[in-house]
């Protein structure tokens, strides 16, 4: 776990979908003044370690909210802005360790590009002074590979790594042009990388937003290949595809792909070519129709949601019949 804490983060129940809209205006109204009172009070010193331990918990807040994901991604990003402002100058030294972790866990929450340079000049300096861990060299790698720069962060594993015996670097075969089409990197047997276009088939396909460190997912993935209903349709209906964030190890990948071979994981290029899908907490399940989304919902209770799952497809809860029988 790179960034203790805060993966899990992604797993949290959020508010009730169904809320009135009166009691989810009041709601927004309060979050909003108890994140104002959080970062305004602490932007107001100068110790950045104080502003670190601030931004933790207001992100938090936020990420706790209910609000869509890409409503949270922009609140995080409006504290972070608030309570680093010297970020466009000059930064001491002192200040180096507390904004790289800040600056880490922004990009954790908002997955935004535009930030990479700036982690990547702060680290520069922490290696410079010889200040950097070995945590925040993983940081530094993961997010590279999080925003699909695979190119950056092998030119990050030969800058640091002295012999090629310590290097990780992974050969990449990327799509010719930009493409307008939604993306994924498939992850080969042999250490490979590969961006394809993603086929959403006609009639109904199902999206599963998870990742192999994610029990809930695994669990709900294990569920789905033990069902004999599913089974027939987990190669041509069902897709994993694990989310960007900061824990990507290549052998996990190849390890799961590998015992599990109708249903293998490929990497999302990025969440903003699925703009319609809502939710980022883990596992999230998005039912296709034509390719359009018709149904979407998160999260996998300890006895399952197989429900959910049945309803999606179109199909008879055996369940169900079952109690109805008695």
């Amino acid at each position: 776990m790179l960034i203790a804490g805060r993966r899990s983060q992604r797993e949290q129940t959020s508010t009730d979908e169904n809320a009135t809209t009166a009691s989810s205006s009041r709601y927004k109204l309060l979050a909003g003044a108890a994140l104002f009172l959080l970062y305004s009070c602490a932007s107001a010193t100068s110790d950045a370690q104080a502003r670190l331990d601030t931004f933790y918990d207001a992100s938090a807040a936020v990420v706790q909210s209910g609000f869509p994901e890409h409503r949270k991604a922009a609140m995080v990003e409006t504290i972070f802005s608030s309570l680093f402002k010297e970020l466009g100058g000059a930064i001491p030294d002192e200040d180096l360790v507390p904004l790289f972790q800040a600056t880490t866990s922004a990009l954790f929450y908002t997955v935004d590009k535009k930030k990479l340079p700036l982690l990547d000049a702060i680290f520069r300096r922490m290696a410079t002074l010889r200040t950097a861990k070995t945590v925040d060299y993983e940081n530094m790698l993961q997010a590279y590979i999080a925003l699909r720069d695979f190119q950056g962060a092998n030119a990050f594993l030969a800058r640091y790594h002295k012999g090629p015996e310590d290097r990780r670097i992974i050969p990449i075969d990327s799509l010719p042009a930009a493409t307008k089409h939604r993306t994924e990197w498939q992850v080969g047997e042999a250490p490979r990388l590969i961006r394809r276009p993603v086929n959403i088939p006609n009639g109904t396909f199902l999206i599963v937003l998870a990742s192999p460190f994610c029990h809930f997912a695994s669990d709900a993935v294990r569920a789905m290949e033990n069902d004999p209903a599913l089974r027939p349709l987990l190669k041509n209906r069902i897709k994993l595809l694990a989310i960007q964030d900061l824990s990507f190890d290549y052998d996990a990948f190849t390890t799961w792909n590998r015992s599990h071979p109708s249903l293998p994981y490929a990497l999302i290029h990025s969440r903003r070519e699925w703009p319609e899908v809502a939710s980022a907490i883990l596992p999230t399940f998005a039912f296709y129709r034509d390719g359009k989304l018709v149904q979407e919902f998160s999260r996998w209770p300890e006895k399952g949601n197989m429900t959910q799952i049945y309803r999606g497809f179109g199909l008879a809860d055996p369940t169900v019949a079952m109690e109805s029988k008695r």
